[in-house]
Parts: structure tokens; C-alpha cells; sequence
């Protein structure tokens, strides 16, 4: 068997040099079927499988074994959607143990437990995580030392949740793992490609074993500079001596030379790497200081405000809507989109254009449907599920035939069913003109950011407490976090100093 570690640090083209690795398998005859591409995380996959489609004209069901290391435990076991563990379960065991839950979404599209501030994520996130490292959980609630998740009460969850889990036959994503590498067993593959591999646990690396025990040729690929993920059980020491035949991909097609500089230097911080050299792109950039985020000119190309916490970005948020700007934070729109959706099919309808049943849809679910302030008659939206839906629907036939009772004059935030602050919200992105589901400005976490780029980044270097302490305690961690920051920028890096004493030193 041959295996190569290929480094891709920041826009080096990792995913085409993987794409020409896959290219060539299939011009020696390997069937699409018998090369698996696994990584963490969901996204890396679907551009895989997109590329590979766009490529080499190959479909979903062509390439079965591209996937996320859980989704390759829950497709090879056999697993079901119902067996997976969800909020009303964690409800369940909470009612059981006094303990609240949060109520979204359990695991994010990564399969990794959610950031949340209750008590039982915090104590779930613990068990997980020792799991993945594969320790015992007391040797996990030792290192991490925090002293508000109490001992006994995480012991009894443990207790409580494995019990749940074999009397429901329910399984987490974690289990998907586990299972598989406790099996032992995998696909029948010829080549396995095994990308972002800087951000695998040590629980995946055994997973990765499995899956190359079948396989003759093995890429392992990423960036040891990129692992910020430590928090989730990460060990990055894995990738570095996975293999001997390493190859480094040193042509960076989106760091400026500016930029590239100080890269370099926040590179040198940290102690346990690969050392390596890549250059820049032949463009300049810049980089630009400024002791407050409010000095900085947005009003023109793509922006990406980063931040190590959320609680500043909250705050640049609330100051982005007081004057009236359209953004995204960590993905989401600031305001409404289906409001937003909603506001601009009224206007094609006040121009006197055409919608679709579908569209109309959309409409009334953002219309009062009772009392004073109702837009359409109670009821009456169950009609448009009736209607042929390539039929074109008008205002005029909204009101004839499907209840609509708003003036076709109103204006969209009299219209729609809005607080107060939403349309005050609401006028003033009008004032500015900015109607958009894609806004020039966005909000990110630097480990929501990972993987993205933008031409303009702002980085505010207040980290805060708990960042802070990382950074003493166990500082490559936090100089890994910047330097995939910094290595976001296409064109001008801007960067916002603090005041704070709890900041990273730019």
C-alpha cells in the first residue's frame, strides 16, 4: 500500500490537486466506486462531489463512498434517520436528570455537538469529546478543568444517556464511529482519499484505518497550520506522522504578498508543525490598523468582519442595524429572509407582475392571518396548495379566489407581520437601498470562516477571557486560530485592535 501526506496551506489548490488525483485513477480504469473521498466535514464533501460531477460527468450514485466519516459509519451499519438521537430525546433524559437541553438541532451539519450555553449541552459536550480522544471521561474532566460542570452530576449523565441510548436503540453521531471501528470493517476500495485530515480525532484516525485496510493507494490531505479544532478532540500530531512521503503544494493562488508576510510570521508561533514554504499570489494587498471597526469604509466590494467570540459580533451586528445595514452573521441573514422574500414578491405584485402558487406560499406565511391587522382571510391559504403550480397568480386573483384583504398600495412593512424594531429595521435598509438576500457585509466566527475567503477581511483581535487563557495555557491553538484568520484575505487584510487586555497581539 502507498500513502502520500500532501500540505495545502492557505489557497494552494488542495481540492484541484485531489480532483487530478481522482482524474487520473479513473484514466487507469478504477472504477468511480472504489475510490472513497472522506473528510469531517460536510462541506469539503459536496464541493468533492461537485467537482468530481462538473469533471468527470459522474453522478450522486456513482461515487457512494463520498463521504463524511459519520455519514460512512451510518451508511456502512445500516443505520436509520429514527435511530439517530434528536431534541425530544435530550428532553427526555433532561426531565429525567433536572437538566435543560437545548432546543435545536442537537449536532450542527458536521455531526459535531453544538456550542450552547445550557447545562446539558455544556455536559454533553464533555462526554462527546472524551469519546472522540478516546480516554476515559475523568481523565477528560481533569484536563479541561472547568469547575462549573460538577463531577457526580456528569458522571450520572453518562450513566443516564448510554442507558437511554440501549433502551431506545438510539445511536449519536459519535456512535457511528465507534461502532464502525469497534466492527473493524469497511468498504471494498482501491483508493481512499482522506482530506482536511488536520481536524480528524484520534477516534477517526482509528476510523481511517478501518477504511484503508482495502485500500492500495491512500492521500492523506490539509494544513497542520489550519487545526483549530482542538476543542472538539483534535490532535493534529496524528497527521503530522501519519506517513513518510510528504508533498507540499507551495503556490498560494489567494494570499496578496502583504498578507502572505505576516502569515509567515504568525506561522513561526507556532511550535509543533511541518515546517514548510509557499508563496503568494504576484498581487500586493494590504494591510490596514484601526482602533475601532466604525473607521472602516464598507460601502464598496465584499466584506467578512472576523471574530475569536461571538459577543463582539453581536455587537457589531446591533451597531450594523442601527445604521441600517443588510448583513450575515455566521451564514445567517439579519434580517428575515423569508420576510425579505416576502416584501419583494408584494412588489412584483404592486407592479402588476405574476408569481407562482409556490411564491404566493411563501407570501402568506409572512402575513397577519387574524384580528385588526390581518393581511388574508383565515383559511384561506390552504387554497394555493390546490392550484396548478405552474399556474401565474396577480394581486387581483390573490384577492378573488385565495382571501387576500391587503391594499395593493400597502407598504411591505405595514404589510408584513413585523415588530416594531423589524420595521423600523426594515425602513432603514430601504433608505439605503440595500434589498438583497446576498449583502455586501458579513459576520463570521473565525472557525465559521475556515475554508471561506473574501476580498476585504476586518479581524478584531479582542479575543476574550476564555480565548485569552487558551492562549497562555496552550498557545499554538490560538495562533493556528489566526493564522487561518489571517489567511482568508484575497486583497486588503484590515485589523482592529482592542483595548482589552484579552487580545491577540497583531
Amino acid at each position: 500500500m502507498s500513502e502520500q501526506l500532501i500540505f495545502g496551506p492557505p489557497g494552494c489548490g488542495k481540492t484541484y490537486t485531489l480532483m487530478e488525483i481522482i482524474r487520473k485513477e479513473l484514466e487507469q480504469g478504477t472504477p468511480p466506486d472504489r475510490i472513497a473521498f472522506v473528510s469531517f466535514s460536510r462541506k469539503s464533501i459536496q464541493e468533492a462531489r461537485e467537482r468530481a460531477g462538473n469533471a468527470f460527468a459522474l453522478q450522486e450514485r456513482d461515487t457512494p463512498y463520498f463521504r463524511t466519516l459519520h455519514s460512512m459509519g451510518f451508511h456502512w451499519l445500516g443505520m436509520k434517520t429514527d435511530e439517530l438521537i434528536n431534541v425530544y430525546d435530550l428532553k427526555q433524559i433532561g426531565a429525567s436528570m433536572g437538566m435543560a437541553f437545548d432546543t435545536r438541532e442537537v449536532y450542527d451539519k458536521d455531526g459535531v455537538m453544538q456550542m450552547s450555553v445550557k447545562e446539558g449541552n455544556k455536559y454533553l459536550t464533555m462526554i462527546q469529546r472524551a469519546t472522540m480522544r478516546m480516554i476515559p471521561l475523568q481523565q477528560e474532566y481533569n484536563e479541561v478543568g472547568d469547575y462549573n460542570i460538577k463531577w457526580p452530576l456528569l458522571e450520572k449523565l453518562d450513566r443516564v444517556y448510554t442507558a437511554y441510548k440501549q433502551e431506545t436503540g438510539k445511536f449519536d453521531f459519535t456512535d457511528m464511529i465507534k461502532l464502525m471501528v469497534e466492527q473493524g470493517q469497511g468498504p471494498s476500495i482501491d483508493v481512499l482519499i482522506v482530506d482536511e485530515a488536520q481536524d480528524l480525532t484520534p477516534l477517526q484516525w482509528e476510523q481511517v484505518k478501518v477504511l484503508k485496510t482495502h485500500a492500495n493507494r491512500v492521500w492523506y490531505a490539509g494544513d497542520d497550520d489550519q487545526a483549530i479544532f482542538r476543542y472538539t478532540g483534535v490532535d493534529v500530531r496524528h497527521m503530522l506522522g501519519i506517513c513518510k512521503e510528504v508533498r507540499v503544494l507551495d503556490q498560494s493562488y489567494r494570499v496578496p504578498k502583504s498578507v502572505h508576510t505576516l502569515c509567515a510570521q504568525l506561522a513561526k508561533r507556532i511550535s509543533v508543525r511541518q515546517p514548510k514554504e509557499w508563496k503568494s499570489t504576484e498581487h500586493e494587498g494590504s494591510i490596514n490598523y484601526h482602533m475601532d471597526v466604525h473607521e472602516i469604509d464598507m460601502s464598496q466590494g465584499s466584506w467578512t468582519v472576523m471574530s475569536r467570540t461571538m459577543a463582539n459580533l453581536n455587537k457589531i451586528g446591533e451597531q450594523l442595524e442601527a445604521g441600517g445595514i443588510l448583513y450575515k452573521k455566521n451564514g445567517r441573514l439579519s434580517f428575515d429572509e423569508d420576510n425579505l422574500t416576502a416584501m419583494n414578491l408584494w412588489h412584483d405584485l404592486q407592479a402588476g407582475e405574476f408569481i407562482t402558487p409556490a411564491e404566493a406560499i411563501t407570501l402568506y406565511g409572512c402575513l397577519p392571518k387574524r384580528g385588526d391587522q390581518a393581511r388574508v382571510k383565515h383559511g384561506m391559504a390552504k387554497t394555493l396548495e390546490e392550484v396548478d403550480p405552474t399556474k401565474p397568480l396577480t394581486y387581483q386573483s390573490l384577492v378573488d379566489d385565495h382571501g387576500l384583504i391587503a391594499d395593493a398600495n400597502m407598504p411591505a412593512e405595514d404589510l408584513l407581520k413585523l415588530s416594531q424594531d423589524e420595521k423600523q429595521y426594515l425602513k432603514a435598509i430601504k433608505r439605503r437601498g440595500e434589498i438583497t438576500t446576498d449583502p455586501a457585509v458579513k459576520l463570521s466566527t473565525i472557525h465559521r470562516m475556515k475554508g471561506g475567503e473574501d476580498e476585504n477581511i476586518v479581524l478584531l483581535t479582542d479575543m476574550g477571557y476564555l480565548p485569552y487563557k487558551t492562549l497562555q495555557e496552550s498557545p499554538d491553538d490560538e495562533h493556528r486560530v489566526f493564522y487561518t484568520a489571517v489567511t482568508r484575505t484575497k486583497e486588503n487584510l484590515h485589523i482592529v485592535d482592542s483595548e482589552s487586555k484579552y487580545r491577540y497581539p497583531l
